[in-house]
C-alpha cells in the first residue's frame, strides 16, 4: 500500500517526493496497534528493502522477501528516495546501510558529531555504499529573552522527553537533560550560528520544528519562519535548511 501510494505521489509531483519511515515507539506499537515490537530495526530494514523493490517495479515472490508479498511485476516505476528517521545507534547503522537519507530528532552538535554521523558512516562502509545525508531535526523558537522562552516552554514540552529512543538521545552529554534543554532558543543570530554548529558536527540538512515564543507566538513563528526561509535561500545546491 504504501509503495503504491508513492508511486501515486510520484507521478503527480515527481523529483519532489520522499518517503519516511521509522520504527515508530514501542507504546504506539503494542497500546495503539497492537502489534509485537520485536525486532525493529531488523523489521525497518527489511521493510525498506521490500518497498524499494516495489518501487522499481520488481515482481515478488512470497519466497524472496520477508513479507511474503506475492506480487507481479509492474510498468510504474517511481524514484523516490526513502528517509529513515532514527536516534539509537543501532537504527542509525541500519539506515547507513540501506536509507537514501537520515532524520534525527532533539540531538545537538556533540550526539550528531559522536553518535548518529558515525553510526550511519560505519553502516554505509559495511554495505560499500556512499554515506546517506544526516539531517538534524530539532526544536527551533525565535526570542529576544531565551532564559524566559525557554523556562516557559519546558513544560509544554516535557511530553516529548517520555519515549525510550528520545530519552537515550537527551541522555547523552555531562547530565540528563529535557526537550526544552536540546531546543535551539534565541535570536536570529543565535538560531543561525546554532545551525552552522549542527552542519560542523556533520549535518547535511536541518528541519526545525518552529515553536512559538509563549510571550508573543504570532510574531516568534513568523520570525522562524522567516528565518528558515532565508536559511534554506542560502543554502548551497544539494544541502537544505
Amino acid at each position: 500500500m504504501t509503495a503504491r501510494a508513492a508511486q501515486t505521489i510520484a507521478a503527480a509531483a515527481p523529483g519532489r517526493t520522499i518517503l519516511g519511515v521509522s520504527s515508530g515507539h514501542r507504546t504506539w506499537i503494542e497500546n495503539e496497534y497492537g502489534l509485537a515490537f520485536d525486532r525493529p530495526v531488523r523489521h525497518v530494514t527489511d521493510w525498506i528493502r521490500t518497498v524499494r523493490r516495489l518501487l522499481r517495479g520488481e515482481a515478488l515472490a512470497a519466497s524472496d522477501n520477508p513479507f511474503q508479498l506475492s506480487v507481479p511485476g509492474s510498468d510504474a516505476v517511481a524514484e523516490v528516495p526513502i528517509v529513515l528517521a532514527a536516534t539509537g545507534p543501532q537504527l542509525l547503522f541500519a539506515g547507513g546501510t540501506v536509507a537514501d537519507g537520515i532524520l534525527t530528532w532533539m540531538g545537538d552538535e556533540a550526539y550528531l558529531a559522536e553518535i548518529a554521523v558515525p553510526a550511519v558512516t560505519r553502516g554505509a562502509a559495511r554495505a560499500q555504499r556512499p554515506v546517506p545525508p544526516v539531517t538534524a531535526g530539532i526544536l527551533a523558537c525565535v526570542s529576544d529573552d531565551a532564559g524566559r522562552a525557554r523556562a516557559a516552554l519546558r513544560p509544554r514540552l516535557a511530553a516529548l522527553g517520555g519515549y525510550d529512543s528520545y530519552r537515550a538521545v537527551l541522555a547523552h552529554g555531562t547530565a540528563p537533560r529535557e526537550p526544552a534543554d536540546v531546543a535551539v532558543i534565541g535570536t536570529e543570530d543565535d538560531v543561525r550560528a546554532a545551525f552552522g554548529r549542527l552542519a560542523a558536527a556533520g549535518a547535511a540538512g536541518v528541519t526545525a520544528v518552529v515553536l512559538p515564543d509563549p510571550a508573543d507566538p504570532a510574531e516568534s513563528v513568523r520570525r522562524g519562519r522567516r528565518l528558515l526561509a532565508d536559511l534554506a535561500a542560502e543554502s548551497p545546491p544539494g544541502e537544505s535548511a
